[in-house]
């Protein structure tokens, strides 16, 4: 295990290097014909008494613990309230995503046939071949739909904006969706091939209950791949943050990225973040280094969960 996640930190500390030196250099070589004020990226930063920074320069700075600045105001603080807001987020999404997908799972089998349910065969098929992002189309058209049919006291839910209440609903809907199902699918599939196995048979026949059957027997051993798939769904959430929070106009790090590579959902023209080297350098290392760590982390609680591996000389489990 130790040789596990040295080679993991490795592989870390040689990833999150690179996609600072990929996140500054594109910003560099960003097109500089800016198609919304006539201009350039470098007459953009001109026109605000900035220097186009070198990379060399930027590395200097930051060995000093320098992450550049924006419009006179450090990177460093610039970043932390979209994080905070990306944080919220996604933490919100992982649990809800973690607990509908555990459960939905374990509801999905049946405990006649101790196979998948057919309703559940078909949730499972359709909800996963649909895009994440085309929830969040369909919940903002309807609403929208109901607000202009019924008038505006009609509207459930808002449909943009930060907030730590009914703000939160529908970005964690759309970024949670295909996680739960995919966990639950997933749980639903391990469960149902474990209950096939002889062991439980013999502690069915002993009249073991179906709730002790599951939480002492099944679960155990598909408990390490739960949380594998558990930090993969990590990775959608990474991957989707960008595109709910933009959908959304919630103001976290995904939305930030959106306005340094020049993309705006009000369609006005770019604002200083527009390509620039710094920052984009910042959130690359800030969206790798959450995929890599969840990634370690997912793989080092999957090895403490499988008792296979905790006990590989072990002998079966007993059945009380």
């Amino acid at each position: 295990m130790a040789r596990f996640v040295g080679r993991k930190l490795l592989l870390i500390a040689i990833l999150l290097p690179l996609l600072n030196w990929v996140g500054f250099q594109y910003a560099v070589a960003h097109p500089r014909f800016n198609p919304y004020v006539g201009g350039s990226v470098l007459k953009l930063w001109q026109n605000q008494g900035l220097a186009f920074p070198s990379y060399a320069d930027y590395l200097r700075g930051l060995a000093r613990g320098d992450l550049g600045e924006l419009s006179n105001a450090p990177i460093r603080e610039v970043l932390r309230e979209p994080a905070k807001n990306s944080m919220i987020l996604v933490g919100a999404a992982l649990l809800v995503s973690s607990v509908v997908g555990l459960g939905l799972g374990m509801l999905s089998v049946s405990r006649r046939t101790m196979r998948i349910k057919p309703w559940a065969l078909l949730l499972y098929s359709g909800g996963l071949s649909l895009p994440g992002f085309l929830v969040g189309v369909a919940a903002i058209g309807g609403l929208i739909y109901l607000t202009l049919l019924r008038g505006s006291s009609a509207r459930i839910l808002p449909l943009s904006g930060y907030g730590i209440d009914e703000h939160l609903v529908l970005p964690v809907l759309v970024l949670a969706s295909r996680p739960a199902l995919q966990i639950a699918h997933l749980v639903a599939s391990l469960v149902e091939s474990e209950l096939q196995q002889e062991y439980v048979r013999v502690a069915r026949s002993k009249g073991l209950s179906w709730g002790r059957l599951l939480w002492r027997h099944a679960l155990p051993n598909v408990a390490s791949a739960v949380a594998i798939a558990i930090g993969h769904a990590s990775r959608i959430f990474v991957s989707g943050l960008i595109i709910v929070e933009t959908l959304f106009l919630w103001p976290g790090l995904g939305r930030l990225f959106m306005y340094d590579i020049g993309v705006r959902a009000d369609g006005r023209a770019p604002s200083a973040l527009y390509a620039h080297p710094e920052l984009l350098a910042a959130l690359a290392v800030a969206f790798g280094a959450v995929l890599l760590l969840t990634d370690l982390v997912a793989s080092v609680l999957a090895f403490w969960l499988d008792p296979r591996q905790r006990h590989p000389n072990g002998a079966q489990l007993t059945i009380h």
